[in-house]
Parts: structure tokens; sequence; C-alpha cells
């Protein structure tokens, strides 16, 4: 007796399969690897050669005022070196390669770099809250990349997990960057379409 069933054939029903599996396999691939953007190519020219001494010469070129995206790569290029050195403490280096992508993001202009350096600032900050999630530095950083992502790609989506690492940066260091886990939840409250979001 034939069926009237509309998956009774092997094709549809390989098919359906394929339908149903297929975000699965997706989902389970890894990232691609984001393209490099390098704002000057002699950034890595005569790094020190310790992890310590690289960590120390990141801080000091991004302690001085105003930021420029020349001397805020330089300081990328020491940190990345770092990490690939093994540094004594890893959290010390991503979270510093979060905010150092941060920073780019606020000095470039064109939307695909700016997006580019948001993308890595996520990733550094998600390595670092896997390795201590009680690091104010990682929270706040993870934050401020999510928002960048957010605002430049107006993706909604994301606005409950900024809002959700804000608020445990604020748990965690209220006054941490002169409050800016609270300027940040007050930048959402303020520019995010009304709820439900």
């Amino acid at each position: 007796m034939p069926t009237c069933h509309r998956f009774a054939t092997p094709a549809r029903r390989l098919g359906l399969l394929l339908l149903l599996v297929a975000p699965l396999i997706l989902a389970a691939c890894p990232k691609p690897p984001l393209p490099q953007i390098i704002i000057d190519p002699h950034r890595s020219d005569g790094l020190p050669p310790y992890p310590r001494a690289l960590v120390a010469l990141s801080d000091k070129l991004l302690a001085v005022r105003p930021l420029e995206a020349k001397r805020v790569d330089r300081a990328l290029a020491a940190l990345e070196t770092a990490l690939v050195r093994r540094p004594w403490s890893p959290i010390e280096v991503l979270w510093r390669l979060a905010r150092g992508c941060s920073f780019m993001t606020e000095l470039l202009a064109a939307k695909p770099e700016r997006l580019y350096f948001a993308m890595r600032g996520r990733d550094f900050a998600e390595q670092a809250v896997k390795l201590d999630g009680q690091r104010v530095e990682a929270r706040y950083f993870l934050a401020v990349n999510l928002g960048r992502i957010a605002e430049i790609n107006a993706k909604l989506t994301l606005i409950k997990r900024v809002v959700a690492e804000a608020e445990a940066a604020a748990r965690l260091a209220p006054a941490y960057e002169n409050a800016g886990a609270l300027t940040l939840l007050g930048k959402v409250y303020i520019t995010a379409p009304a709820w439900p979001v």
C-alpha cells in the first residue's frame, strides 16, 4: 500500500536530516581567524625579550595621552609577543590586549578596522574571563568591546550581554576606570532602544 507521507522517500528524509543537522555542525565549527590589520609594519622592531618587560613597555606606551593608533599598535605588538612567550600570568596580558583593542576602536575611523579590533578585543577578554571571572579588568573590557561590536554592527542582540558584563564589572569594582562600567551602563540605557531588546 503506497504511503502519502511527504517524507516517505529516502531522498526527502536525507534532505530533512541535513536541514536539521547542518546548523548544529556549523555551530560546532571553529570561528575562522580574523584577517590581521597592522597599522605600522615595524611595530615589533626592537621589542624586549621577556614577557614582563613587554607588558611594562605596553603599559608605558598606553599611559601617554593623547593616544595615537601607531603607539597603541606597538603596545599590542608587545603584548602579542608576550602572550606567545608564555607569560607568568596570561590573564595580565589578555586583559591588556582587550584594552588596547578597545582603544584602537576609538582611534580608527574605518568601520571594518574598528570592527576587527572590537572582535579581537572581545576574544581576548573572553579568554581572560575564562581564566578568572572575578577580574574586573576582563569583565569591563569584555563589556566595552561587545558594546563596540553592537554599536558598529547595530546588533541589538548583544545589548543584554553588554549590560550583564558591565553590571558584573560594576559589582566587582565600581570605581575601576573612573566608574567606566557604570558610565557604559548609562550610555546603553540612554542610546539603546526601549525594552524589549
